[in-house]
């Protein structure tokens, strides 16, 4: 038995699980040089292997394989990488405050979208209601959501009314029994983003109700009166209208209807596929479709062309090369095929460094979450009670919402491109209910349907100036709570600037690209990011005047011989007595949280983090978002480095590698204990996953190392004695080798 995930040991991460469910067991992404034509051969050619899917666009391809046949694979001159066919959840798979059922639905003519009336709860701080003003809708705009499938069903989802084109799914019939990429049995994530999109329907509800009686107190230019419509007296009408209304949604599902994690596989033949239907249209294949007779809920309409302008990722999961992964690079391909790939940056905040892949992809317009005071004011009184709002959220500026991510990515782009509401937006389920739904899942799709409609209006521009053009208009100066670039990217989503710089002429083709040192440290310094000085293995700073919801990063340096940090917060001084710190820390771990700490403070306390990982730690000290001032405090960081002495073996180690380095253990030892460490580890860029497997006399293997921990550490109670094996294998290599170093103690005393 091997590690069953490259993330097994991170419970609290994307890729989640201990033990390997069975279909995952033998299944690897494989990159090709050139081609994986012969590849594919020679896999076809071993028993009980097949080859499941090979991608059109990057050279690649999905196998199902016996384990003991990877080396040979592996070996192969035109085989670059095999990875484990990982896990993937979506960004957000809950988070969602249900609604009471509305009252009366009404779908929106495009002669009514163009008087975006009571729009300004979802996208009001966005300007798209100016373009809609002007009759710039989305129209005739092929939107691509890679998803849990969108429901197209006009009476249970009138948001969608003629919105949904059709779609196919990616997850197999024996993994799924909802076989349509367009069901209202589908998990309702999908519908969500793409009725934030491409929504056009307005619903009422009782006035006297929580919801409208909230918005009234919060959002009032959200809530439209009956006596302007014509409704019911005692209703009150709220509009659900994406930012391109009249844009067309096309659903790719590669996320299971019942909200589990769906495989990486599945990711990747969406995106190759959205590609490939892209390509076929540029190449003059008509868009028809190949089923006739489709269109209904459980018949989807599936295409072998579309025009697909923009895409909207509303997913991500970790990656050890941030830039470099096959996720990374279809996005990449994305672009380059005229496709705007808008991704979300992730909910593994507020530390830095932790935007999840693909949004770590050079190509991807990446969105970071925002919270106003009226969408969590409007949460907090439907969860809470009347009221409750006000006291959760008394500052009334916009905040970078907490649990976003943040960049930059460890090549050393600032990653996270702009903002926009990601918090309680008004959405409409699969199933037809009525949802305020937060995370940077529901971001996104704000800048995809952007993405629509410049794509409507400048048809001539390409993805990457369409992309470029709203990272670059974004408003740095809509948010309130002294985010910079780490936090917000360029600003908040202002799709009028955008539309002025496309019809300027002078947004470029060009993408960002970090220094793409081996070294993060240095990469970061590149961005006038500093990392911690210590003196003497200790750093104080006062950290002043911290507004509510802003966050002082700290990226501290670690190496394998600090077997502890830690963290004290000191002469908290705040403006208001009941504000506080939110102190985050998280683990060296990049492009996703491990967090070692996440606690409030408001009086002197320390916190200890032992057997940190090498790399970069990330502190965040943050003014507590539901603080109504100022708030100051003293950091001080100490740092225990133990000499480890003489190592026991040191080497070199290849992919697919088993370096044995064999010891003895006398009879009567009480404690045996291990540490590995290696030169590309989270302080590198990119990471390699290299693991310690401990073998007893009688050929038990011990796993405990076997993890993407940094270096690993292993520990064994009262060992059997006799010759014991460790084994250095080298899992998953994004170098061509790697150097390491193991050290070993019995009862404290140095092996040899």
């Amino acid at each position: 038995m091997r590690k069953m995930s490259v993330y097994c040991a991170a419970l609290w991460a994307l890729t989640v699980f201990l033990a390997a469910p069975s279909w995952a067991a033998d299944s690897f992404i494989v990159e090709c040089h050139g081609s994986c034509a012969g590849a594919a051969e020679a896999v076809r050619a071993i028993p009980g292997a097949q080859v499941e899917r090979v991608f059109a666009n990057v050279p690649g391809m999905v196998i199902s394989v016996p384990r003991e046949a990877l080396a040979a694979l592996r070996a192969r001159a035109d085989v670059a990488a095999v990875s484990e066919d990982v896990q993937l959840l979506s960004s957000d798979p809950s988070d969602e405050t249900p609604l009471s059922p509305a009252a009366g639905a009404e779908v929106l003519t495009p002669a009514q979208l163009t008087a975006p009336v009571g729009t300004d709860y979802n996208h009001g701080l966005t300007g798209a209601a100016t373009l809609h003003a002007q009759g710039r809708l989305g129209t005739g705009v092929v939107v691509a959501v890679l998803d849990s499938g969108v429901a197209n069903n006009p009476a249970a989802v009138p948001a969608l009314a003629g919105s949904v084109l059709g779609g196919e799914s990616f997850v197999p019939a024996s993994f799924d029994p909802v076989l349509s990429a367009t069901s209202t049995q589908n998990d309702p994530h999908g519908t969500f983003a793409a009725t934030l999109i491409a929504g056009h329907a307005r619903f009422q509800f009782p006035t006297a109700s929580p919801l409208i009686q909230s918005l009234l107190a919060h959002a009032p230019a959200s809530v439209i009166s009956c006596a302007l419509l014509g409704c019911p007296a005692g209703n009150s009408v709220v509009s659900l209208t994406g930012v391109a209304p009249a844009a067309q949604v096309y659903a790719m599902k590669m996320l299971p209807s019942d909200g589990e994690a769906g495989r990486s596989a599945w990711v990747l033949a969406a995106m190759d596929r959205a590609i490939t239907l892209r390509l076929n249209w540029d190449a003059g294949m008509p868009a028809v479709p190949v089923n006739p007779g489709c269109g209904a809920e459980n018949t989807p309409c599936v295409y072998d062309s579309l025009p697909i302008q923009v895409a909207n990722l509303s997913f991500g999961g970790p990656t050890l090369f941030a830039g470099g992964s096959v996720r990374d690079l279809l996005v990449a391909e994305m672009l380059e095929a005229g496709i705007v790939p808008v991704t979300s940056a992730g909910n593994d905040g507020p530390a830095a460094l932790t935007v999840n892949s693909p949004g770590s992809g050079p190509g991807a317009l990446n969105v970071a979450s925002a919270s106003s005071a009226a969408h969590e004011r409007l949460r907090r009184d439907l969860e809470l009670g009347p009221g409750a709002g006000l006291q959760v959220r008394p500052f009334s500026g916009i905040q970078t919402q907490p649990t976003s991510s943040r960049g930059p990515t460890p090549d050393g782009r600032w990653s996270i491109e702009l903002t926009a509401e990601g918090f309680a937006n008004f959405a409409q389920a699969a199933d037809g209910h009525l949802s305020l739904v937060s995370g940077t899942s529901f971001s996104a799709p704000l800048a995809a349907g952007a993405a629509a409609l410049l794509r409507g209006q400048f048809p001539a521009a390409s993805a990457a100036k369409i992309r470029n053009a709203i990272a670059q208009g974004a408003n740095p100066a809509l948010l309130a709570d002294g985010s910079g670039r780490i936090d917000q990217g360029n600003g908040y989503l202002n799709v009028p600037a955008a539309a002025s710089l496309l019809a300027s002429g002078k947004v470029k083709d060009k993408l960002p690209k970090g220094p793409e040192s081996h070294n993060v440290t240095a990469n970061l310094r590149t961005l006038g990011i500093q990392t911690v000085k210590f003196h003497h293995d200790r750093f104080t700073q006062r950290i002043e005047g911290l507004l509510p919801g802003q966050v002082a990063h700290l990226f501290v340096p670690i190496e394998a011989n600090d077997d502890r940090l830690t963290v004290s917060i000191t002469g908290v001084t705040p403006a208001m007595a009941s504000d506080k710190i939110a102190l985050t820390v998280v683990d060296a771990f990049t492009s996703f949280a491990s967090p070692r700490v996440s606690a409030p403070v408001d009086t002197d306390t320390t916190f200890t983090v032992d057997a940190p990982q090498s790399g970069l730690i990330r502190v965040a000290v943050q003014g507590a978002s539901s603080n109504a001032g100022l708030v100051s405090c003293d950091v001080t960081l100490e740092r225990r480095r133990v000499d480890l002495g003489p190592p026991l073996a040191v080497g070199t180690v290849q992919q697919d590698g088993d370096e044995l380095v064999q010891f003895q253990v006398a009879p009567g030892t009480g404690e045996i204990s291990f540490l590995l460490s290696f030169k590309h580890d989270w302080g590198a860029w990119p990471v390699n996953d290299i693991d310690l497997i401990l073998e007893d006399p009688n050929g038990n293997f011990l796993f405990d190392g076997a993890t993407s921990n940094t270096p690993e550490r292993v520990t064994v109670i009262d060992p059997t004695p006799g010759t014991w094996t460790a084994h250095v294998q080298g899992f998953t290599l994004n170098t061509s080798q790697d150097s390491w170093k193991l050290w070993g103690t019995a009862d404290g005393v140095g092996l040899e």
